[in-house]
């Protein structure tokens, strides 16, 4: 019971900081429209994996975050597939306030949303809430760190839980 107490209380944290009023201030500008590519690999709670995500940015600070994750586990595999939203432009954070040339380059995000996931023996959907942060190299170049965390809950399972931290290299459309 204190574990589910827990997890929902980080939960509603992330949701308020997401709808707080003075939660986000631009780093790195991102305008609506804005497309980026990444292809990733990574750690999690099951083991090695790889993903390849899609940022599509519907406004200045919000975008849609869909990706497909693949790990290995004890013999078997797991295909997740993310239908993730993501907030950007967090201020505040003290070793964001890097730049290069005088240049603004790093987009930090929070991110949230269901995912479905299918196993050797189960299927089914979990919730999520992770962050990140994109550094830039370039225009069109940069290199994207990200943590992730899912929930799963019902069907015989009471909170089955999963990290996944991973670094990748993304490129701006």
């Amino acid at each position: 019971m204190k574990k589910r107490n827990i997890t929902w209380g980080l939960v509603i944290v992330v949701i308020a900081f997401l709808i707080s009023p003075g939660a986000a201030q631009a780093q790195m500008e991102t305008k609506s429209g804005d497309m980026v590519l990444t292809a990733g690999a990574g750690l999690s709670a099951l083991s090695f994996g790889f993903n390849g995500n899609f940022q599509f940015n519907v406004t200045n600070k919000i975008a849609a975050h869909p990706s497909v994750n693949y790990n290995n586990y004890g013999g078997g595999t797991l295909l997740s597939v993310d239908a993730w939203a993501g907030y950007h432009g967090l201020k505040n954070i003290p070793f964001l306030n890097a730049s290069a040339e005088g240049k603004e380059n790093i987009d930090a995000y929070l991110m949230f949303g269901p995912t479905y996931y299918s196993g050797q023996d189960e299927s089914g959907f979990a919730f999520g809430a992770g962050g990140g942060a994109r550094y830039y190299l370039n225009d069109k170049i940069g290199i994207t760190v990200e943590g992730k965390y899912r929930m799963i809950v019902g069907d015989g399972y009471s909170y089955v839980k999963w990290y996944e931290v991973g670094v990748g290299l993304s490129y701006s459309l």
